[in-house]
């Protein structure tokens, strides 16, 4: 679970960016204007060695043993952008636990695709629907053995792209999220805003995070320099209004 400091200057609380992705990583290192050190907390999709029960609690654990090595106490400014962003708010809740201040999360249109929260969520048949798309978990993992039995014949970025790709989500919807009621800030895209629509209940998992609408895409977010430009501007002016909090 490599650090990538993508920014070492200034003298205000280090941000923590959670997220698998290069390509979000080269994007944000060069877009990025912050006004305080920015590091970026990877998991799999660096490695070939991606475990077959790879899960959310996994990727907390070790996301905590280097966030720790960077920063060793609080308080603490954490981000995530997609899966990450799943990952961000339960590495919050556990620095909590440990008695940490987590002074903001910034969730970049997280990943709605998880299990069943621990209290609340969908009843009658919205939550048997729920239930009946989560048993994919192993459809996806019969796909990712396959993929896999390729890896030392034709290694190559996508296919490890695609493999990690199929793990993260069958983590995400073996995830049972706990109501997180910390502060932060909320971002979502068309398609963010489309699955809180179909599922409202979603927004209560989040109840403390103000929320704003974007009008980019998923993954215009991470590419689009439009799209960038003005989630980075946001980023910048909620991290200093948390400074000033």
């Amino acid at each position: 679970y490599p650090v990538v400091h993508g920014n070492v200057t200034g003298g205000l609380q280090p941000f923590f960016m959670l997220h698998g992705s290069p390509l979000l990583r080269s994007h944000m290192a060069a877009s990025l204007v912050l006004e305080r050190p920015l590091s970026f907390l990877f998991s799999h999709h660096l490695r070939r060695d991606v475990p077959w029960d790879l899960s959310i609690e996994t990727m907390v654990a070790e996301a905590m043993e280097h966030l720790r090595r960077v920063q060793p106490s609080g308080p603490y400014a954490l981000g995530g952008y997609s899966a990450g962003a799943v990952v961000a708010v339960a590495l919050a809740q556990q620095l909590e636990e440990l008695g940490e201040v987590v002074k903001t999360v910034f969730l970049l249109d997280p990943s709605w695709e998880t299990g069943l929260p621990t209290t609340g969520g969908p009843t009658g048949q919205a939550r048997l629907r729920l239930q009946l798309r989560n048993a994919e978990v192993a459809a996806m993992n019969t796909a990712r053995r396959q993929t896999q039995k390729h890896f030392s014949a034709a290694p190559g970025e996508a296919a490890q792209m695609k493999a990690v790709g199929l793990a993260y989500r069958a983590a995400l919807l073996r995830h049972r999220p706990v109501p997180y009621a910390g502060r932060g800030c909320l971002l979502t895209t068309r398609e963010g805003a489309q699955e809180l629509e179909a599922a409202p209940w979603r927004r209560a998992l989040w109840s403390g995070l103000t929320e704003v609408g974007l009008e980019a895409s998923h993954a215009e977010l991470q590419k689009d320099p439009d799209a960038l430009a003005e989630w980075t501007l946001r980023l910048n002016q909620h991290l200093r209004d948390t400074d000033h909090a």
